[in-house]
C-alpha cells in the first residue's frame, strides 16, 4: 500500500509541476516582431526575452500572416516595421483588418523616415515609435500594449 501511495505522490507532484508550467506559459505575454532586418529582430528578441516576454519573428507581412494563421495562441502585441519586401506593413494592416481574430491585437509601429500620418493609417496603430528606437520607450510601449490584450 505504501508503494502505491509513493507512486500517487510522485504522479500528483508531476501533475502540479506540469500545471505550474502551463500557468507560467499562459501568464507570459507574447510579442510578434515583423521586421525584415534580421539584426533588428535578434536585438529586439534578446531585449524582450530578458524582460520575460515570449517572442516570435517574421520577416514580412505575408510570413507573419502565415504564422498567425497557424498559431494557437495569438500575440498580445505586434511590433511592425512599415517598409519590408514581399508584404509591407500597410499591406499587412489592410489584410489584418479582414481577419476577425487579429483585429484586436495592438500594433506598435516602428518607423524610420516615413510620415505615417501621410499614409492615412496612423489611427491603426496603438503607438508609433521612431527609428532609431529608444529602448526604454520600446519596452514601455510593449508593456502598456500587451497588458491591454
Amino acid at each position: 500500500m505504501r508503494v502505491g501511495a509513493r507512486n500517487l505522490d510522485k504522479s500528483t507532484g508531476n501533475v502540479w509541476l506540469e500545471l505550474a508550467a502551463m500557468v507560467e506559459i499562459l501568464m507570459t505575454k507574447n510579442v510578434l516582431i515583423i521586421d525584415d532586418c534580421v539584426e533588428m529582430q535578434c536585438l529586439l528578441k534578446m531585449l524582450l526575452e530578458s524582460k520575460g516576454y515570449h517572442i516570435d519573428c517574421s520577416s514580412n507581412g505575408e510570413e507573419a500572416l502565415s504564422l498567425l494563421a497557424t498559431s494557437e495562441r495569438l500575440p498580445d502585441v505586434i511590433l511592425l516595421d512599415l517598409r519590408m519586401p514581399i508584404m509591407d506593413g500597410l499591406a499587412f494592416l489592410n489584410t489584418r483588418r479582414k481577419i476577425l481574430r487579429l483585429k484586436e491585437i495592438p500594433i506598435v509601429l516602428m518607423s524610420g523616415n516615413e510620415d505615417v500620418e501621410a499614409t492615412g493609417q496612423a489611427g491603426d496603430f496603438a503607438e508609433i515609435l521612431k527609428k532609431p528606437l529608444n529602448i526604454l520607450a520600446l519596452v514601455q510601449a510593449v508593456k502598456r500594449n500587451s497588458e491591454l490584450h
